[in-house]
């Protein structure tokens, strides 16, 4: 079917019909453009490419999304439509039968598609997704083509680590049968049995009668490709400590970790957590554990994210602003929220006059440095003093304190995995620094509260 047979089919069932411009959008989409091929093929000066690809895209996905029954973007909206389609023909004019429900396979747009379940759990809304096209490019080539089995995401509080597994999910849900998000940050954690019974029943859509063992679990997984999103991953691992382990009675969790990595199986287990995993940091150079270090968004990103107008001299000050929070897209929301508010849009005036955190970003690097062991705080207070990158010997020796050279080296390789430290080479190959907000807090919070004799 080409777009406008698509199209004609998806307005005979919206409650809410579509404008030109979703329309013409929608079309470019179909015929497999980018942004800026649609934006010149059909829209010329009506707008800017990032307010086709942001505003007219945001409102095409929310008025698709009731129709098709799931998030929808640029790059799922092809298999979206499809399993709509399956549905609408079953519901609306009878052609298939029970029989042919059954069987689980219909030609449709002249591709074969699957009936798939499809449990989102508490993942985030990603219609107004924006940004990371190279890594979602790049990590959809390793699940889809190189076969990786096992894919951490990790990186530090509100750099976008769930939006961006939520976006990669979808891009890749036509490729399994089943997919099933959870979140681990109820209070305390699920044991590992009860999650995998809970797990085993979403993904079979059957109650699981008694206890599932890990090697259940990844048989199953064999047999039925399934993706699976792991979110909060963090939450089974211990604080205060630098070695990495689980939490008691969580030991299991890396054994499943350790299975899913080793044995071969056509599911996708996807890890997002602000800690990378042991099992993951040691294996994560092979084909099928991969782990993703994500870093902040770039100044054209923000502005994209924030829908800021390119005017040169305001791009300056948002791009002090980037430096300053390290493209954490978090952070930048709550700052362009309070330059709205207290300094009418000025982000001049903000740089000059707002020195501390926005409150939200705060806290959540406060629950970052909490969970650190002693020594780990401790070398992170110094670190936050150098104005450069080091090396790791540089590090190790620059540092004054009493714990043994081996105990400092296992504080450094746990700030590399809690994602407080990050690697410059384009500063010098080997060297790190501590991360902007890190950065950031340690000075506003730790250092001067301790100065002023007050608790932070």
């Amino acid at each position: 079917m080409d777009s406008d047979q698509v199209l004609q089919l998806i307005e005979s069932h919206l409650i809410t019909p579509l404008n030109d411009n979703e329309r013409d959008l929608f079309r470019g989409i179909w015929e497999h453009k980018s942004y800026q091929e649609i934006h010149r093929n059909y829209f010329g000066d009506r707008c800017q490419v990032r307010h086709l690809s942001s505003n007219i895209a945001g409102g095409l996905w929310r008025k698709l999304r009731p129709l098709l029954g799931e998030d929808v973007s640029k790059g799922t909206l092809h298999g979206a439509v499809a399993r709509a389609q399956l549905s609408l023909r079953s519901l609306d004019s009878g052609e298939l039968d029970s029989g042919e429900l059954d069987s689980g396979f219909i030609s449709i747009f002249g591709t074969q598609t699957q009936l798939r379940h499809r449990d989102w759990g508490i993942s985030p809304d990603v219609a107004e997704f924006c940004g990371r096209e190279a890594v979602l490019q790049q990590f959809e080539q390793r699940l889809r083509v190189e076969g990786c089995q096992l894919l951490s995401i990790c990186g530090e509080a509100g750099v976008g680590k769930t939006w961006l597994a939520k976006q990669l999910a979808l891009k890749l849900a036509d490729q399994y049968g089943a997919v099933v998000w959870r979140s681990l940050r109820a209070r305390p954690p699920l044991p590992l049995n009860a999650l995998l019974s809970d797990l085993m029943g979403g993904l079979s859509q059957r109650e699981v009668d008694g206890p599932v063992s890990i090697t259940d679990f990844v048989n199953f997984l064999m047999d039925c490709p399934s993706l699976v999103v792991l979110d909060q991953f963090e939450t089974v691992l211990q604080g205060n400590v630098h070695d990495g382990r689980y939490l008691v009675n969580y030991q299991a969790y890396g054994e499943l970790l350790t299975q899913l990595g080793q044995r071969r199986h056509q599911s996708c287990i996807l890890l997002v957590s602000r800690e990378k995993p042991r099992e993951v940091a040691g294996v994560a150079a092979g084909h099928l554990v991969c782990n993703l270090d994500l870093l902040g968004l770039e100044a054209l990103e923000v502005e994209e994210l924030l829908n800021l107008p390119r005017q040169p001299a305001r791009s300056a000050g948002w791009g002090q602003l980037t430096q300053r929070y390290g493209g954490n897209p978090a952070a930048l929301r709550a700052a362009a929220s309070l330059i709205q508010e207290l300094y009418m849009g000025n982000v001049e005036l903000f740089l000059a006059e707002y020195q501390q955190l926005p409150e939200e970003v705060r806290d959540s690097q406060r629950d970052q440095f909490d969970r650190l062991s002693g020594l780990e705080q401790s070398l992170l207070v110094q670190l936050s003093q150098m104005p450069f990158a080091l090396l790791t010997p540089a590090i190790l020796k620059t540092i004054e304190l009493a714990e043994p050279l081996v105990e400092r080296q296992e504080a450094q390789r746990s700030l590399l995995r809690r994602s407080l430290l990050r690697s410059c080479p384009s500063q010098q190959p080997g060297a790190y620094r501590i991360t902007a907000l890190m950065r950031h807090y340690i000075c506003q919070d730790i250092i001067c509260q301790d100065i002023l004799g007050r608790p932070s």
